[in-house]
């Protein structure tokens, strides 16, 4: 997944836990090491994510719920 997501025009791609490390190792060759960041759970990912974000930027929320990424979703979407 990591290899997919270097291809499309990312500005930051943000790992979580022990297998986002993995997704960002195979992203790691076609991004550089500033584009990439891994993070322990869902709560840093928003931590990260919400002091990046501007107006207008698009962000792609992907992982399974036992991650508990509706909560970087819900904490994006009260940012405005």
């Amino acid at each position: 997944m990591g290899r997919q997501a270097a291809t499309v025009a990312l500005s930051l791609l943000v790992t979580i836990g022990e297998l986002g490390k993995e997704i960002a190792v195979g992203a790691a060759d076609a991004l550089s090491s500033a584009a990439i960041e891994s993070v322990p759970d869902a709560e840093a990912a928003l931590k990260l994510v919400s002091s990046l974000v501007r107006k207008g930027d698009v962000v792609l929320v992907k992982a399974s719920r036992a991650i508990g990424l509706e909560k970087v979703v819900e904490g994006l979407m009260a940012l405005e």
